[in-house]
């Protein structure tokens, strides 16, 4: 009966290099780099869309001020004329 354990086939190490192999780790750093790039490109929109996004709420925070301002206006000269 022949050994189990016969270690004479284990694990192996070459020095050569497939060229499968290159061309495949080239192919997913290239791909890798593309979606980097890519990714920040997207982050780049979505930061200039959160920039103009932050500008029209900061004019419409002022709109609605100087409409609650105009209201105030509006009820101190109310309350003054049903006062007299």
């Amino acid at each position: 009966m022949a050994n189990v354990l016969d270690t004479s086939t284990g694990w192996h190490l070459k020095k050569e290099i497939q060229l499968s192999h290159l061309i495949t780790t080239i192919t997913v750093a290239i791909s890798a780099l593309f979606y980097v790039t890519k990714l920040e490109q997207r982050i780049a929109v979505i930061e200039a869309q959160m920039a103009d996004q932050r500008q029209v709420m900061t004019d419409a925070v002022t709109r609605i001020q100087s409409s609650l301002d105009k209201l105030d206006s509006k009820f101190d000269r109310l309350l003054e004329t049903r006062n007299k």
